[in-house]
């Protein structure tokens, strides 16, 4: 049997592992679990894609559950992006779409789970809306806390 490594893979793994080890301590969701989250999948998405630069300082913000923020970003047609987020360990699941000037959906992840990566490649340069969705928590609290990070394609 041949074992199939890609990048989502080992997000996943990077994911349980901070997770399996988040519950040996007290937990409570803030923005440093979402911070550290963050830095461990940029470890592995970098690892996996060295070509993957960062494009500014990563974010950090609070979302209440079934609630959403927006965010815009200066976009550079022909470039290649990868927009992450990721949540606090009490985050089970958070959702990212991307939208250009027109409001027409550009990218997305919405799967179920709390480490979204939208690809976006925007055909014009532009500002473009991120919306995060706090689509879910672990139900001890309402609100959840997220780290935020866009990268781009390097050549």
């Amino acid at each position: 049997m041949k074992l199939q490594f890609n990048c989502r893979t080992s997000l996943c793994a990077a994911l349980v592992a901070v997770l399996l080890f988040s519950f040996a301590f007290e937990v409570h969701a803030t923005k440093d679990d979402a911070k550290t989250n963050l830095l461990a999948m940029i470890t592995l998405f970098k690892g996996a894609n060295p070509k993957l630069k960062d494009r500014r300082a990563y974010r950090t913000g609070a979302i209440k559950e079934g609630f959403e923020r927006t965010l815009t970003e200066a976009l550079q047609g022909g470039t290649t992006y990868k927009i992450m987020a990721i949540g606090c360990d009490k985050t089970k699941d958070i959702d990212i779409k991307v939208y250009d000037a027109a409001g027409t959906l550009v990218g997305e992840d919405v799967k179920d789970d709390n480490y979204p990566v939208a690809d976006v490649a925007p055909p014009t340069d532009g500002t473009y809306t991120v919306k995060i969705q706090m689509l879910k928590t672990d139900g001890t609290e309402a609100v959840g806390h997220f780290a935020y990070q866009v990268f781009y394609l390097a050549n």
